[in-house]
């Protein structure tokens, strides 16, 4: 019963939002952020649960329309958990629309990196969302799928606005239906000398946010809104167990990818974060080293809230270079040598046991 009443709670007040553009933003703005992390993840928590109906992706002409017609450094600037406001209406979730989120804790492990904020304290009220950027079975045939895996942290702090880390395997997407193929990064390869126009367009649209627009920062979550000499890697790494690597097919198993996530994906332990300390460094896998653990605490849930109004603010990577101006050549360097390629290049991934 109380399911139901909180279920017709949410959708009248988030019904009344979609036509009411003025309507208050509950998980955006001075009262809610200077609340504790745990009180945001109460708040969260039930509006996640509220109504678990999945989204429906966005057609790739509407993915398109839609991001040529945004501005990218709301992305970048809009502190808040809810999507901000856009015209007169709300910003739409175009890409990773759909996906299973439930909350988990960044658990960190020893090391003499010296980083700084959540990469050293870690955090027991983080949010986490997997996804696909678009709909993996294209053209509704359900032999022909290609999945734009994806994960995102959210991190509630007390007092001051989430941070977030997204991280992705590649541009091109995966060919294989197991989310847990690949390991995902922060940064990813540029496209190449062969990109499509679409292609093209696409990145010179990000390139409008930040002139770094396939790589994305981590100062934030290093504390530098609050931490004199934050200190952050140049990327990091989630690579998943070797357990969930093997324990999904590479075929299409005939249910929705979020659906297949949130019926299979239990508690614990899912991914070891690890940390390419420099630019130098950005293609060594032998320098990685592992700083962290992402530990589910929940079951993951299919979620209304989460596919239409969650947000995740994006950190810049030229945030990251204001810390750490050591990054910048190597970063440099390497988006020359993708974008001179003829083939798209794609970050390797760390071995499995």
């Amino acid at each position: 019963m109380l399911v139901v009443v909180a279920a017709i709670a949410y959708a009248l007040f988030y019904h009344d939002r979609s036509t009411d553009p003025s309507a208050p933003l509950s998980f955006h703005g001075e009262e809610y952020e200077k609340q504790s992390a745990a009180a945001k993840k109460r708040q969260l928590a039930e509006a996640i649960l509220a109504s678990r109906v999945p989204g429906k992706f966005f057609t790739p002409q509407e993915v398109g329309k839609e991001l040529l017609s945004e501005s990218m450094n709301t992305t970048f600037e809009t502190p808040g958990d809810e999507m901000p406001k856009q015209g007169d209406g709300f910003r739409k979730k175009v890409l990773h629309t759909v996906g299973a989120l439930g909350f988990g804790k960044w658990v960190p492990v020893a090391n003499n990196l010296g980083y700084t904020g959540i990469f050293a304290d870690g955090s027991e009220t983080m949010l986490l969302r997997l996804s696909s950027g678009y709909d993996p079975i294209i053209d509704d045939k359900p032999d022909n799928y290609h999945i734009a895996a994806g994960i995102t942290l959210k991190f509630l702090r007390d007092g001051r606005p989430s941070v977030n880390i997204l991280a992705v395997h590649s541009l091109p997407g995966q060919t294989s239906y197991n989310f847990f193929a690949h390991d995902f990064s922060n940064h990813v390869a540029d496209f190449p000398s062969t990109a499509s126009p679409m292609q093209m367009k696409s990145r010179a649209n990000f390139a409008r946010g930040s002139p770094w627009p396939v790589m994305l920062g981590l100062s934030g979550v290093a504390g530098s809104d609050y931490i004199k000499s934050p200190r952050s890697p140049y990327r990091v790494i989630f690579h998943p167990t070797t357990a969930l690597h093997k324990a999904y097919p590479d075929t299409y198993p005939g249910i929705p990818l979020y659906q297949q996530l949130s019926e299979t994906v239990k508690p614990g332990l899912l991914y070891k974060v690890y940390a390419i300390p420099t630019g130098d460094d950005a293609l060594n896998l032998k320098a990685a080293v592992h700083i962290a653990n992402i530990v589910l605490t929940t079951e993951l849930t299919t979620s209304t809230f989460g596919d239409s109004s969650l947000f995740f603010r994006h950190i810049r990577f030229d945030d990251d270079l204001k810390h750490h101006p050591e990054f910048e050549a190597p970063a440099q360097k390497v988006l020359e040598a993708q974008q001179a390629a003829t083939s798209q290049f794609v970050y390797p991934d760390l071995p499995f046991e």
